[in-house]
């Protein structure tokens, strides 16, 4: 996923990702794809990007 999203990155320039879960997918491994996204993906490809995080208002991190 992380390859994906920077391969994309290079082609569009996007600042933003959206992901959606089709199907009958467990809501266990729905929150368990969502805590991947914010501990794995995001801070690496932030890292690819040398991008720092940057909090949203009412962000809890």
């Amino acid at each position: 996923m992380i390859a994906k999203i920077l391969f994309e990155h290079r082609l569009f320039g996007h600042t933003r990702f959206q992901a959606q879960v089709v199907g009958p997918v467990p809501h266990s491994a729905i929150l368990r794809s969502v805590e991947l996204l914010g501990t794995v993906v995001a801070p690496a490809v932030r890292a690819a990007l040398g991008v720092a995080y940057q909090p949203t208002r009412g962000s809890t991190r």
